[in-house]
């Protein structure tokens, strides 16, 4: 199990992630990820994702 990293932060069990370390794994996550609306609208992606669409928008 991932164990926390930053010390002093009572918040966030042994174990468990912090908010912040989630967004930087995605963040620095090899693969796309991003969050949406219901309705389909990006709120946020990251860099990868970018990238992706990037390289497919030379296809179409």
């Amino acid at each position: 199990m991932y164990e926390k990293s930053k010390p002093g932060n009572d918040s966030v069990q042994p174990g468990q992630l912090s908010p912040k370390d989630c967004f930087d794994m995605l963040e620095n996550a090899p693969i796309g990820a991003f969050t949406s609306t219901p309705d389909g609208r990006f709120l946020s992606v990251n860099p990868a994702l970018v990238e992706m669409e990037r390289c497919l928008s030379f296809l179409f």
